[in-house]
């Protein structure tokens, strides 16, 4: 199954040969087995390929050496990670977080925040380094500036930018940039993690849905921002279901619930919740739309899976693709600037899609 890209591409990040925005689905150029792709993660303007082999391929901006040895407009197995397997990759804004086969982490890229997990002796770098005390790592995301990973016992541990409680209550090691070395910052038995532009979300074993960081657009889904504009403790957000997929937009959270329905909450200037009802508890429209309390959205089906772009979402559903929120490359398929309903996209029996800063991968027939 070929992969397809939308959305912005001026660095040539979608992978596909130019550096053109896209508004209609174009095949990615990639010179590997279909079947073999893992994950396909974003940052602002760069993007990374992991196959289910342990390789890894990069796309897009290269001038903060973000992607290594790699710059293309086309998806390009880098050379020098080529000698290590490795079992997670993603993107921050202008940097990249990889973690090897055997647990160990490590950071490429550029940051001034400690989003590369060496604090104030390491700003840039295009050759991988090692995290030091950043092991035994399962999974990992990035934020904006910061970077939340999760260890094989279910712990999760942060390091880079907490200027908004993001990374929770640790100590600040330079209170000018407020950036932290790699902490654990939630002790609490963790199943998957996620990364919003300046929060972060937990799912716990059990089903259940905690966030901290900035609470202003209310993506935190428990309290009013006028009341809580940002907490740094971890707080249960309450669903009528348990939760089996987390993701986050820039400022906004979605929920994949084991009934198959999208809950999220947060901002939604651009329709990223769609089809909420502007009324009732917990929303609010100044200084934005948004809603701080879990809202069920709109879906034409039962919801398989999803995620969360810098700010528009992707479903999959009962055999199609949907798209819907801030549209102004391309990213959600249309014309329009912003996409305040569930769009399907025109490919056929979607299995697995990844999003971005305005940027949409689906692997699709």
């Amino acid at each position: 199954m070929p992969i397809y890209s939308f959305g912005s591409n001026g660095h040539g990040q979608l992978g596909v040969g130019h550096a053109e925005d896209l508004r209609v689905p174009e095949k990615c150029s990639l010179d590997v087995p279909d079947d073999s792709i893992a994950k396909i993660t974003a940052g602002g303007n760069h993007s990374a390929l992991l196959t289910t082999d342990g390789d890894i391929y990069f796309c897009g901006d290269n001038s903060q050496g973000q992607c290594a040895d790699v710059t293309s407009s086309t998806f390009q197995k880098s050379p020098t990670l080529a000698e290590k397997k490795w079992k997670d990759v993603a993107c921050g804004w202008s940097f990249t977080i990889l973690v090897d086969s055997f647990g160990q982490a490590y950071s490429l890229g550029a940051g001034n925040r400690g989003e590369l997990g060496h604090d104030d002796k390491l700003f840039k770098t295009n050759v991988a380094v090692a995290i030091r005390g950043v092991d035994r790592i399962a999974t990992v995301a990035c934020g904006y500036r910061h970077v939340v990973a999760l260890t094989i016992d279910g712990l999760a541990m942060g390091w880079g930018s907490n200027s908004s409680g993001q990374l929770g209550k640790v100590a600040f090691h330079d209170k000018k940039t407020k950036s932290v070395l790699p902490t654990i910052i939630f002790q609490d038995k963790v199943a998957a993690i996620a990364c919003g532009q300046t929060h972060s979300v937990f799912l716990d074993e059990a089903g259940n849905v905690y966030a901290l960081g900035l609470n202003k657009y209310g993506q935190l889904g428990k309290f009013d921002p006028s009341e809580h504009d940002r907490l740094d403790q971890p707080t249960l957000s309450l669903l009528p279901a348990r939760a089996v997929k987390i993701s986050c937009g820039w400022h906004n959270t979605v929920v994949l619930t084991d009934t198959h329905e999208l809950w999220g909450w947060g901002r939604n200037d651009h329709g990223q919740l769609t089809g909420i009802k502007a009324t009732g508890d917990g929303w609010r429209d100044k200084p934005v739309n948004l809603a701080w309390r879990p809202v069920r959205l709109q879906q034409p089906s039962t919801a398989q899976d999803m995620v969360c772009g810098s700010e528009h979402v992707l479903c999959i559903s009962n055999g199609a693709v949907y798209a819907w929120g801030w549209n102004e490359h391309g990213n959600c398929a249309t014309t329009d600037a912003d996409v305040f309903a569930p769009y399907a996209v025109p490919l056929n029996h979607p299995k697995m899609v990844a999003a971005g800063c305005a940027t949409s991968w689906v692997i699709a027939d």
